[in-house]
Parts: C-alpha cells; sequence; structure tokens
C-alpha cells in the first residue's frame, strides 16, 4: 500500500461512473446496488467487487458519521473510473479536513477477546486498497483509492 500526495488521475480511455450521495445513512442504501452495476458492467472478480465494497462502505459511512457537526443535508461524491491498469476510487465530501494517511497504523490486539469494536477503518483501508492519496481542495475532502484486480475479465 501506499500514499501520496498527488491527485491527478488519468481519466483518457476510462469507463466513468459516479453515484451522488447525501449524509444521511438511508441514502447509503442506494450505493450497493449501483456498486454492484459497475462491477458487472465492467467484469470485476468477485474478489475485487467485495474488496469495492467494502472499501466504499467504510470511508462512506465514516463520512456520514463524523464528517459534519452540523445536521444540515451534505453530498458525497463517488466516482469510478476503470482502466485496463486497475479501477481508480475518489471519493469528495464537504466535511471538516480528514487526513487518513496522516495517521499511523492500528496497534491489533493479541487475541480476539481484546478487540474493540470500531477504529478499524484506517486498518482496512490500508490492507484492501492496493494505493491511496489524500487531498484537500477547495473546503473538499478528496480520498483516492487504486483498486487492481488481476483476477477481472476487463480489467
Amino acid at each position: 500500500m501506499n500514499a501520496s500526495s498527488t491527485n491527478t488521475i488519468d481519466t483518457a480511455d476510462a469507463v466513468i461512473f459516479e453515484l451522488a450521495l447525501l449524509n444521511q445513512m438511508s441514502d447509503l442504501e442506494r450505493m450497493s446496488p449501483w456498486l454492484e452495476q459497475c462491477a458487472e458492467t465492467i467484469g470485476l472478480s468477485m474478489r475485487g467487487t467485495f474488496r469495492l465494497q467494502l472499501l466504499l462502505e467504510e470511508v462512506v459511512m465514516n463520512i456520514m458519521e463524523n464528517a459534519h457537526a452540523d445536521q444540515t443535508e451534505h453530498s458525497v461524491l463517488i466516482s469510478l473510473f476503470a482502466k485496463t491498469s486497475g479501477l481508480v476510487i475518489r471519493i469528495e465530501d464537504d466535511g471538516m479536513p480528514f487526513d487518513p494517511t496522516s495517521y499511523p497504523e492500528a496497534t491489533l490486539p493479541a487475541q480476539l477477546v481484546d478487540a474493540e469494536i470500531g477504529g478499524l477503518g484506517l486498518h482496512l483501508l490500508r490492507a484492501y486498497a492496493d494505493g491511496y492519496r489524500y487531498q484537500r481542495a477547495e473546503d473538499k475532502n478528496i480520498l483516492t483509492l487504486q483498486l487492481d484486480d488481476s483476477d477481472s475479465e476487463v480489467l
């Protein structure tokens, strides 16, 4: 896994999908069928689809739960760029600045009985994304994830 500060996405020859969600948990229900349709359209493997679903559920749920101090409506924009070199996922929100690349690795418990609920989102991000980078631009958090899928039919 690697993190970098660049936010350049080469969209030439990419198949692009976008979904805008409101920061309401009820809107999160729209993401799963959308992701399944995207994965099917581009021929993403079952493993790649699982990784994509896990990563986006974790990131988007954390945005919805933690990014805004107020209770007003905000949006989360998800963009998928499918290329032969892999899948690039870009998540944008106007919440409080949060740079996941600036946090240290989580200390995992030695035994399952010692595990606490929560706190492993960044660990999952680092474990399941093949690359990630963060940028704060125009009062927005922009998290870009790279997902390589060698089992894919199309990618």
